[in-house]
């Protein structure tokens, strides 16, 4: 008998987009799934949508809930899950047919713990924005944690991923902040043995306007320095050699905030600006300076340049920002 595979499915307010997504995941090749979907307190006609859904499939298991964010949503649907293998799908998001299929396949017969496939960025217009292949690759032992630093060979979001159960025990979702996936993804990396990494484009990636990635700045995006900090915290407790790259992240989300900042008129734009590059300070003169310098990802260029002149690096920064959203829209 083939693996049971829980897909948890957090739901908030997406009535417009929540067809899609159930339906990708229904008729998915593979058919021993079940389906948990977590209504976190949808006022909106999403309930409905689900009821209706829950009706014709027995697969398919509502949990309605008080509203607590991603976070609570997502351990809700841990708590349910009776799968021997886990799978994440945002709500506003779809999965290509065959995803699973493909997935458990490589999930088993590669005894992984984590399979990770790419994705593809789709706007409102339809337009198809960036899309991630990655290159076929086994990871083991400290390869593994090594990647989660790299942003090319491993992307710190939980949905394009599948994941056997046993990882997954004894760790939840930090609730109440954002950027959760980027604290849970290491936590993952931690306990796992074996990473695999396949070529195909399974994951829909739907970019809203305002969704709470692309909305515009404002004070709980500094729940990134916290996220940032707790892999830092990680790195001390569990693997001591990688710490110097967990601060190189850190001053890279710094780095982030303050551009960011700086393309908004917001009243306590100044405070923020300050606690921000206070914050990067603190851990930029930790670093090992040698490792810095040998260190070949995108983050630690951009925090050497930042370093280097603040004023030019954000500029250049936001202006190639606002260029690439000029071309998708």
């Amino acid at each position: 008998m083939s693996s049971l595979v829980s897909i948890i499915v957090p739901v908030y307010n997406v009535e417009k987009y929540l067809k899609r997504c159930i339906e990708s995941i229904i008729n998915q090749d593979y058919k021993n799934i079940e389906v948990i979907i977590v209504n976190d307190g949808s006022t909106d006609d999403s309930n409905k949508i689900l009821q209706d859904f829950e009706r014709v499939d027995n697969r398919i298991c509502v949990i309605n809930k008080e509203n607590g964010g991603l976070s609570s949503a997502r351990n809700v649907g841990l708590r349910r899950a009776k799968g021997d293998f886990i799978c994440f799908v945002d709500s506003d998001d779809w999965i290509d047919h065959l995803m699973i299929t493909k997935m458990i396949k490589i999930c088993i017969q590669e005894n992984a713990d984590i399979v990770q496939c790419g994705y593809r960025e789709v706007y409102e217009n339809r337009t198809i924005g960036k899309v991630v292949k990655l290159d076929e690759k086994d990871f083991t032992g400290k390869s593994i944690t090594s990647i989660y630093f790299s942003n090319i060979d491993f992307h710190t979001v939980v949905w394009n991923k599948i994941y056997k159960r046993s990882i997954l025990n004894e760790i939840s979702f930090v609730e109440g902040k954002q950027y959760e996936d980027t604290m849970a993804s290491f936590e993952m990396l931690l306990k796992s043995k074996r990473l695999y990494n396949i070529s195909d484009v399974f994951y829909n990636y739907y970019q809203r306007d305002n969704s709470i990635m692309g909305s515009v700045f404002s004070e709980r995006k500094l729940d990134a320095l916290f996220a940032g900090r707790y892999v830092i915290n990680l790195c001390e407790e569990q693997a001591i050699e990688y710490i110097d790259q967990a601060r190189i992240l850190f001053c890279y989300y710094c780095f982030c905030l303050y551009a960011e900042l700086s393309m908004t008129n917001i009243k306590s734009k100044s405070k923020f600006k300050k606690q921000i590059l206070q914050e990067y300070s603190s851990e930029y003169h930790k670093i090992d300076k040698i490792v810095l310098n040998d260190a070949k990802s995108n983050a630690a260029k951009l925090v050497k340049l930042f370093n280097f002149n603040k004023a030019l690096i954000t500029f250049i920064y936001n202006k190639r920002r606002k260029y690439n959203k000029k071309v998708l829209s």
